[in-house]
Formats: structure tokens, sequence, C-alpha cells
């Protein structure tokens, strides 16, 4: 065999100043645009072995992936850990997150979403909209005379969990189950630091009320429609007129509004108010201009893209730019790169209210997979900046080190601090 016929090793992981590219180090964390742009330009299709998957950075690659379902799978989107002997035993089946429409391909996806979708119209969002802003003023009412308040945990923790308590019907009293089920859920995915002991036995303790919970839930709303999204789920029929959604299948989307619904926006909305604060002057605009709020959680979402990473799998051998990924593949496609490429979003890394095509991110993903919730997401984000803005209209930053829960998918920063003029 000449040398020539030999595979050519496939591009490795961006360095940066010498230093290979760790989106679970916390200094890549909170900061990874150096290593996706050198990605870009070295090596937009890059293998990562720690992953043991195929990075695609660019956005215009992404955008067309993103819609080719029929190539690259989504049933492989979030992959669990092996679960610990309490944890299997606790879920027989799996986690109720492998039973949701995320990680379907057509026509199941199809069919599941569709229903959703009937349950879930824009009307329903936006009849949403008192609600949600009473939350939001809620919160704000019960730190406002302090001057002072860590952000994540006295309001983005707690809001968007009661929002989707409002949304699906469930009772108020699981709220702080439901701060962390999102968490716990990432917790078990791959992507994911090693759990403790002691963090795994606090996550079964919440599994055992989550899934008792869920299970009535359900059972309750198949007997009597509640007039809420789960029960009118249930209800949706097909083109015969039958329900046709299995409990499972419900429980795999009442799963998804409680992970996708709560974790993305308790995770994004520390990053959107960190960010428009750093910049006094885009704050100042909001505040007298609150209809600049809008642009700006677009801008929000491209600069931060709270679910950094989609995982998907190779069907075929594929091939992205001049690089062919091997069919079984596992590629994990990277929107938090894809909203920094320079070829689509003039100076990238400056955040800008007044962007023109912020609207363009891929912070919602693409095609049969677009996020179902983007209207719900849209809809509190700007509901919780106008609130601030109106309430509070001195906020600023405390200077503070930050700190990252990191993860592949989805990190989160650990805490902001913010004060103000009581």
């Amino acid at each position: 065999m000449n040398l020539s016929d030999l595979p050519a090793a496939p591009p490795s992981c961006p360095h940066v100043d010498g230093t290979r590219f760790d989106p679970l180090a916390p200094e890549h964390t909170g900061c990874p645009w150096p290593g996706f742009s050198a990605a870009r330009e070295q090596g937009p299709v890059y293998y990562d072995d720690r992953l043991n998957a195929w990075c695609i950075t660019r956005y215009e690659d992404m955008r067309q992936l993103y819609r080719d379902y029929e190539r690259l799978s989504n049933r492989n989107s979030n992959t669990f850990k092996e679960l610990t002997p309490r944890l299997r035993a606790i879920y027989p089946d799996g986690h109720p997150g492998t039973k949701s429409m995320l990680l379907k391909d057509p026509p199941a996806h199809t069919r599941i979403r569709r229903l959703v979708n009937k349950a879930l119209t824009p009307k329903v969002v936006a009849d949403f909209e008192p609600q949600i802003a009473k939350r939001a003023h809620d919160l704000i009412d019960a730190f406002v005379d302090d001057g002072r308040c860590e952000f994540y945990a006295q309001f983005s923790a707690i809001y968007p969990a009661r929002v989707i308590t409002d949304v699906i019907g469930a009772p108020v009293q699981l709220n702080d189950d439901l701060l962390t089920w999102g968490n716990d859920y990432f917790a078990l995915t791959e992507g994911s630091p090693p759990l403790t002991p002691e963090h795994e036995g606090e996550i079964a303790d919440r599994a055992e009320r989550m899934v008792s919970f869920l299970e009535e839930f359900i059972r309750v709303r198949r007997e009597t429609d509640h007039g809420d999204v789960i029960s009118g789920l249930i209800r949706a029929t097909g083109d015969d007129g039958e329900p046709t959604l299995s409990d499972d299948e419900i429980l795999g989307v009442v799963n998804s509004f409680f992970v996708a619904g709560v974790e993305t926006t308790q995770n994004f909305l520390p990053l959107l108010v960190r960010e428009l604060l750093a910049h006094p002057d885009q704050w100042n605009a909001i505040v007298a201009e609150p209809v600049k709020v809008e642009n700006a959680v677009e801008e929000g979402m491209r600069f931060w893209s709270p679910a950094r990473a989609n995982r998907r799998y190779s069907l075929v051998d594929l091939t992205v730019g001049d690089v062919t990924i091997p069919a079984g593949s596992v590629v994990i496609l990277l929107p938090i790169s894809a909203n920094h490429d320079d070829d689509v979003f003039s100076d990238p890394e400056t955040f800008d209210i007044e962007r023109e095509n912020a609207p363009k991110h891929l912070g919602f993903g693409q095609g049969v997979h677009l996020c179902i919730g983007a209207p719900l997401a849209r809809l509190e984000a700007c509901v919780a900046v106008k609130a601030l803005a109106q309430r509070i209209p001195s906020l600023r930053l405390v200077d503070q080190d930050d700190r990252w829960v990191p993860h592949v998918t989805l990190p989160r920063l650990v805490s902001l601090d913010l004060e103000w003029d009581a």
C-alpha cells in the first residue's frame, strides 16, 4: 500500500496559545470564542477523542445539517451515562428523557410534534403573558428593597420553573424538585462531570418523588380534563379523530417541558442580564425604550447560546467540507460557534442589541427539530428583562469571579451578584 492510500488523520481539537481546547475546562467554558474561532479557521470539522465525537463549527455547515434528518439522526441527541443500581431501580424502563420526542426522528417525531403544536399554539403562549409577568414581578418584590441580590438563586432558578408549572398545570408545591430536575437530567447525561456518591444520592431522592408525581399527574389528566396544556395534549387527536399519544409519549413531552423549558432559561437569563449590564449604554437604552428588549434577547441568544451543543448520529458516511465522517459516528453541532461565525455576523465578539441580523442565530436549532418551546422562551426572557428594567433601572454588576458548572451541552454560571440604588 502506498502512503497516499492511507486515510488521513482526522482534524483534531483546536489549540489556543498552545493549549488544547476543552469544553469542560472552566477557562474555556467561560470564554469559548478563541477555541471555536481557531477551529473555524483551521479545522471547522474536527474530531474530539475525549468525547468520541465529530464537532461542526461553521454556520452554513450547521444550518444544512440541522435540516438533514435523513442522514443525521436525532436519536443520539442526549445519551445517558450508565445508571447506578439505585437509579436503575427508579427508572426500570429508562429515564423519562429517553421517551422524549427530541430523541425521535420523523415520522414518529412528526406525529408527536404535530399534536404538541395543537396544544401549544401561539395564542396559548401569548395568553400566558400576564401570568408570566406576575411571576417575574412577584420574585422582584422579594428583593427589590434590599439593594442587592444573587440573581441566579433569587430569580433565574425559580422563574422558569414557576412558568412551566403554570403552563402545564403542575402543583406549585413541586417547585423545589422542579428547580433541580433539569440540573439532575443533565448531570446524568454524557458530557457532564462524574457524579459524587452524595450528588447521586440527592438525585435519586428527587427522582423517586418526581417519578411518582409524573405517573399520577398523567393518570389524573387522562381521566379528567383539567383545562391545561397537558390535558389538551392527552386529548389531541390524529387525522382519524382519535387520541394517539401513549402514556410514555406524554411522559416524554412532560419531561421535555421540565428540562428544556426550565434548564435553558435558568441558564440563559443570568448571561443575558450580565451582558446587558456589562454594556451600560445598552441597558440604559432598554430602560428608556423597552421595545428594544426583543432584539436584545435575540442578540443574547446569538452571543450566549444556552444550548451550546446538539448531539446527532450519522446514519451514513457524511462529507462536510473536505472531511468525511464515518457512518455510526456521534456528531456534535455547536451553535455557540456558528453564532460567532464572522461569515454571517460582523464583529461577532461584540454584543450589540441593535444588530440587525441577530435573529439569524441558530440558538433554537433549525429544521424539524427547531425548538418547539422557542416562542415561550422568548416571551419569558422579554418579560423578565422588561420587569427588571422597569422596577430596577439602576441595576448594575458586582465585581466577582466567574464560576461555572461545566457541561458540553448546557454549562451554567453558578451565580450573578447584582446591586442597585435601593
